[in-house]
């Protein structure tokens, strides 16, 4: 560890501390002040996740807890066998940030827009020299389905916040609801997106979780991975059981995250822009309401990530033995439904799905 490593870990008000060959060698005051007993020498699988110390990967987020209080552990190797970790605490103890009158406001704007759009489209003629209208009348179709993922996202980490009534569990089984969604997945973004595929051993999985909300888990990563991998690239989900947990894997050949955004990758709306390119950079609150899903769930989300080569994500879900799956459907779409859907692939479909003549 360098001299502009301790530097900036000692002006650091988050927790940091620096591991070589397993063992801790440097603990910042802010790490110090939570955990005293805490000594350099001590093995590093004291205080880090297995996942996290297990990881090959140059940069991985993994979920951490310090003095009873939840962290994102967000770790760059260094060298070898050097390890620098910062722990972010959970935005559950940074407070509240919207309130429900705020949702309920944006939900009643956006209706607006979706009644304003339709009602001008109803009073374009018919025919030739309309085309620039009815292209604007489609960017404004996308605007309306990224925003309302945005209040869906918002509602969600509100819910999350509380942690009250959050989740509504039902006998699910994953196998049918990771298959027929990324089956969907598949449908709607056809040849124009890297290629969505679901591997997996088992012929059922039983579980007790909440089907919509671990839709909704998986939408938002699969989202991530068909933004960040270029068209001729692969996104894989699989799922597998690992003890009394279920691991779903979406693992994609994308252009992976970088070091300053990895390091803030689960903070809500820590986006910088670049002007050379149209797309924020960074994260908003898919990955945070992603995270949050999983835990609610009693579970986790791990993401490994190497710039230009892609990125990683392993949710776990702990299976509940009461879970008995039911006569399996094989109907297409999945619980969501293709308006959610495509409100959350919004950035990637084809212009088509948000003609003002599409259904």
């Amino acid at each position: 560890m360098d001299e502009k490593q301790t530097l900036f870990a000692s002006l650091s008000r988050d927790p940091m501390l620096f591991a070589e060959a397993g063992r801790i060698t440097y603990c910042n005051e802010a790490l110090r002040s939570l955990l005293p007993e805490l000594k350099p020498g001590a093995p590093a699988e004291e205080l880090l996740p297995e996942t996290l110390l297990n990881s090959e990967s140059e940069r991985i987020a993994a979920p951490a807890e310090l003095a009873g209080r939840k962290y994102a552990a967000l770790a760059q190797r260094v060298g070898e066998s050097g390890l620098a970790v910062a722990f972010t605490p959970s935005d559950a103890a940074r407070g509240a940030f919207l309130s429900d009158g705020a949702i309920a406001e944006l939900k009643i704007q956006l209706f607006n827009m979706e009644l304003a759009v339709q009602r001008i489209n109803e009073d374009l003629p018919e025919g030739p020299g309309f085309e620039d209208s009815r292209e604007y009348l489609a960017i404004l179709r996308r605007g309306c389905s990224t925003t309302a993922r945005q209040i869906a996202n918002m509602e969600t980490a509100i819910k999350l916040q509380e942690g009250v009534g959050f989740l509504n569990p039902e006998k699910t089984d994953l196998v049918h609801l990771c298959d027929s969604l990324v089956a969907t997945v598949g449908i709607l973004t056809g040849e124009n997106c890297a290629s969505v595929e679901f591997e997996t051993d088992l012929d059922v999985l039983p579980a007790l979780v909440d089907s919509v909300r671990v839709e909704r888990l998986l939408l938002n990563l699969l989202s991530n991975s068909l933004k960040f991998t270029p068209p001729d690239g692969h996104i894989r989900v699989a799922l597998s059981r690992a003890g009394e947990n279920a691991i779903i894997s979406v693992d994609d050949t994308g252009s992976g995250i970088s070091a300053d955004v990895m390091q803030n990758v689960f903070a809500r709306y820590d986006q910088r822009f670049d002007p050379d390119c149209p797309d924020p950079v960074g994260a908003g609150l898919g990955l945070t309401v992603a995270r949050g899903i999983a835990e609610a769930h009693g579970g986790a989300l791990v993401l490994e990530s190497r710039e230009g080569h892609g990125t990683s994500a392993r949710v776990s879900l702990p299976l509940d033995r009461r879970a008995v799956v039911l006569e399996s459907r094989r109907t297409l779409p999945s619980r969501s439904g293709i308006g959610l859907i495509i409100a959350e692939l919004a950035s990637v479909l084809d212009r088509e799905f948000f003609d003002p003549d599409y259904t």
